[in-house]
């Protein structure tokens, strides 16, 4: 009989008496990967066609109908759940932004259970059982949805199937059919990702040109067009996806795993796919992915070197490059000319505004409202009792202060503990996700957006599936 990939893996290394960290990821089938191409042409035809006439027709909803069916019942049962994710996604990230119409947004959404639910229902049986990590994953993200729905419900802050339905099924359900993917299933799911992202940002450059419309509109604020602060005077594209953060939250998002994996492809195929996806992160102006993008690479180029001296004098490069920029007359002058622009705008004084409501909810907040939160949809409420900004932008615009305001510090807790499994307990490309996702949340209420949830948690089911692995090669070790 021969061993998959992964399998050998696990044979080496019980022949050198280690166990691996995590197995190299194994290639999907080639009939599998025939079918997502097959899927993704319906899907993506879909998408133009949204882009060009709108969701609201039989057109569209009949390719999305076509693109699932052939993507969840194509495909094997190894990689249905994978299928599942992806096809959550597209839904979610290209159908239902949360500038679309609320019914839209709804159906989308139920829509998006069912394929998830779908995935796992047809899913074949994981091998293995749970490591530490992973138990304690399934419960934390058991009492997030818990927590979310006991809060909406207690304070009667909104409804409560709704909640349930863009917010913690998605979340609960992404996380289920992320632990039940193997290698294989881990690889297919990322390369489409990475797809997904690359698709928007060409849709994205189509818009820079005036060649597509965005399907939800132009970027705007109140009305007001969110212009470019990277190239003064043009609107910034958000492709599909209803908003310029969330494209450069995919972008950030594909980008690390593009580069940090194991190599998928010609080098030259990588530097083609990772220039369309930086084009559509300068066109989309998100200065927060910017930031997130540039600090996992510094990460990257840190973790990649082992070597403690080697490490100590990159550093001390970094900061000699850095020195030298700020005594430079020219450099500096562009440095805090840029860096005037950016602080006296009300984005970057509006969110600066939302650490100082910590501890306004703390200090002011009754107990159980503290604890728990004050559910989904309060934010009005408090916004008008002072909490909360007072500039006259009714949105956090902060992820862990949402979190804190509708499901309390309890639920903050539970998910940066979610965040901490999922950095220690991931390889180093899906580590950089989070940690890049981790940066947004302190600029944008990614987890108010059903797209974003189901990214978020799909990479914390992984830290379940790895679990599994890991429990798998420990005991093939031990047996030997």
């Amino acid at each position: 009989m021969k061993l998959t990939l992964d399998r050998a893996a696990e044979s080496r290394s019980t022949e050198s008496g280690k166990s691996p960290d995590f197995a190299p990821e194994t290639r999907p089938a080639k009939d599998d990967l025939k079918i997502f191409w097959i899927g993704s042409a319906f899907l993506w035809a879909a998408c133009v066609s949204a882009s060009l006439i709108g969701v609201a027709t039989t057109w569209f909803w009949v390719m999305i109908f076509i693109a699932v069916a052939v993507l969840l019942f194509g495909v094997s049962a190894q990689i249905r759940p994978a299928m599942g994710l992806y096809s959550a996604a597209v839904l979610a990230l290209c159908c239902a932004p949360n500038n679309a119409p609320v019914e839209v947004q709804l159906v989308v959404s139920v829509a998006c259970c069912f394929v998830l639910a779908l995935g796992l229902v047809r899913a074949s049986a994981p091998h293995g059982r749970l490591g530490g990590a992973g138990v304690a994953v399934v419960a934390l993200v058991i009492v997030y949805g818990v927590l979310q729905l006991s809060a909406t419900v207690l304070e009667n802050s909104a409804n409560v199937f709704v909640v349930a339905a863009r917010f913690t099924l998605p979340a609960v359900l992404a996380v289920f059919a992320a632990a039940r993917l193997d290698s294989a299933a881990r690889c297919f799911l990322l390369d489409a990702i990475v797809s997904l992202a690359v698709l928007q940002s060409v849709i994205g450059v189509l818009e820079f040109l005036n060649l597509t419309a965005p399907i939800f509109g132009t970027a705007t604020v109140y009305d007001t067009a969110l212009m470019n602060p990277l190239l003064p005077g043009v609107v910034r594209v958000q492709a599909m996806l209803g908003h310029p953060i969330v494209l450069g939250l995919l972008i950030v998002f594909a980008l690390v795993l593009l580069l940090n994996r194991a190599p998928r492809m010609r080098s030259w195929q990588t530097a083609g796919l990772s220039a369309v996806l930086l084009a559509g992160l300068f066109l989309c102006g998100s200065r927060s992915s910017w930031l997130a993008l540039a600090i996992c690479c510094v990460l990257a180029l840190f973790w990649a070197v082992k070597n403690l001296i080697v490490r100590t004098f990159a550093i001390l490069g970094l900061l000699i490059g850095l020195f030298a920029a700020l005594t430079s007359s020219r450099a500096s002058s562009i440095l805090v000319e840029q860096l005037d622009l950016f602080t006296d705008s009300g984005s970057f004084t509006h969110r600066m505004e939302s650490f100082g409501s910590f501890f306004a909810i703390l200090s002011q907040h009754a107990i159980r409202p503290a604890l728990i939160g004050s559910g989904v949809g309060s934010e009005p409420r408090l916004f008008a009792a002072g909490l909360l900004q007072q500039d006259g932008f009714l949105i956090i615009d902060n992820q862990l202060l949402t979190t804190m305001v509708t499901i309390g510090l309890f639920g903050l807790l539970v998910l940066l503990s979610l965040v901490a499994f999922a950095v220690f307990g991931l390889p180093p490309a899906e580590r950089l996700a989070c940690i890049a996702m981790l940066i947004m949340f302190f600029t944008f209420d990614a987890l108010r957006w059903t797209g974003p949830i189901v990214l978020f948690f799909a990479l914390v089911g992984l830290v379940v599936s790895y679990s599994r692995e890991k429990e798998r090669a420990k005991r093939t070790l031990a047996s030997v």
